[in-house]
C-alpha cells in the first residue's frame, strides 16, 4: 500500500482519521445528478469535511457552478477541474 496514503489517514497523535471514501462518492455522484440537491446540503457540509483531497475539489468545484446557477454534470465539473 501507498506509504503516503497510511499517513494521510492518520492524525499527528497517531489516531485514524474518520474516512469513508465510498460515502464522499455517492454524495458527490449525487450532487452531480440532481443538481439541486447541493442547495438542500449547502449549510451542512463544507470541503473540508470530505477526506479526500480530490473530493474536496470537487465540492468546491460543485460549490462554485451551484452559486453561479451553472448546469452541474460530471462533465462540466470535470472541464471546469481542467481549467
Amino acid at each position: 500500500m501507498d506509504n503516503r496514503i497510511m499517513e494521510d489517514s492518520f492524525s499527528r497523535d497517531g489516531i485514524q482519521l474518520p474516512q469513508a471514501i465510498d460515502v464522499e462518492k455517492a454524495l458527490l455522484g449525487t450532487l452531480m445528478v440532481e443538481s439541486h440537491a447541493y442547495w438542500q446540503i449547502y449549510d451542512l457540509l463544507h470541503s473540508t469535511m470530505f477526506y479526500s483531497e480530490q473530493h474536496q475539489l470537487i465540492y468546491v468545484v460543485i460549490e462554485q457552478l451551484s452559486e453561479i446557477n451553472s448546469y452541474i454534470d460530471a462533465v462540466v465539473v470535470l472541464d471546469y477541474l481542467k481549467k
